[in-house]
């Protein structure tokens, strides 16, 4: 075994609110394993359950028709037949009267849901956006609020959205958990001319430390192939120009090292290397 000592410095100052993750690969395999995460914690994110909207439905706080979301304001719908769904045969319609984004909050109109988290674990977020293809097609900022994080999302509508072709784009990013439970909400943040756009399939799923079964390597070769993928909670809670974040691994000689930093602005940053 071998210890080796990475160093995080970034040219440019960045807050470290996320975390490092670490996968050390012995000699023979391939790194870049894909994330292992866990069951959704989100209940009807798809927005299938409650009452048939049929084409659509308006729904208003204290609304049956919308299980297990709050709702916020009422600028919302639940979308059937209408529009075509990113999975199943439902999908959430939000916007906002106010065409004033300095004012857009206090007008917004979103749901909102709870659910348990683990304080510390890294959670993959993910969501389906789509804008509207109706007339002048304008565009919809969709607001995502989670333990303290706020991440705007804007869709343009082009020629090639339709009614029966919505064309849905993913939307994605980590986040810690600070608490047992945590709210995450959706709000339409800015809809000009208060055109509705569309969200879907709504996941928040844990994001698994995973290590693999050694496997058996042709004959006469020394080492047999692991991967190990860690998890590190940095310490610093932020990074000025110039300075550095230090992370000590060990791991087996002529392993390959890749360790990957998760910016807030959802940028990376990326060091790789070998053991000695």
């Amino acid at each position: 075994m071998n210890v080796r000592d990475v160093s995080l410095a970034r040219v440019l100052g960045a807050t470290l609110l996320g975390a490092a993750v670490l996968t050390s690969t012995t000699a023979g395999h391939a790194a870049g394993q894909p994330e292992t995460l866990g069951p959704n914690l989100v209940v009807n994110g798809g927005f299938e359950r409650g009452a048939d909207p049929g084409p659509q439905m308006y729904i208003t706080p204290g609304s049956p028709y919308l299980e297990n979301w709050g709702i916020i304001g009422s600028q919302l719908r639940v979308v059937g037949t209408y529009w075509q769904a990113e999975e199943g045969m439902r999908s959430l319609s939000l916007a906002n009267a106010n065409g004033d984004a300095s004012k857009a909050m206090i007008t917004a109109s979103g749901v909102k849901q709870t659910v348990s988290t683990t304080v510390g674990q890294r959670y993959r977020v993910s969501f389906y956006q789509a804008g509207n293809p109706g007339t002048g097609r304008p565009p919809g900022t969709v607001r995502c609020l989670i333990g303290g994080q706020t991440h705007d999302y804007t869709y343009q509508a082009t020629a090639a959205d339709t009614l029966m072709k919505m064309n849905w784009v993913q939307r994605s990013f980590i986040f810690i958990a600070n608490a047992a439970r945590t709210d995450i909400a959706f709000y339409g943040y800015y809809t000009p001319g208060n055109m509705p756009f569309g969200i879907d399939n709504v996941q928040v799923r844990a994001i698994q430390t995973s290590t693999s079964q050694a496997t058996p390597v042709p004959a006469g070769t020394a080492t047999q192939q692991t991967t190990v993928k860690t998890t590190l909670l940095l310490t610093a809670a932020s990074l000025a120009p110039g300075a550095k974040q230090t992370v000590t691994v060990s791991t087996g000689k002529n392993s390959s090292v890749a360790l990957i930093v998760d910016y807030p602005d959802r940028s990376q940053f990326v060091v790789q290397g070998r053991a000695d």
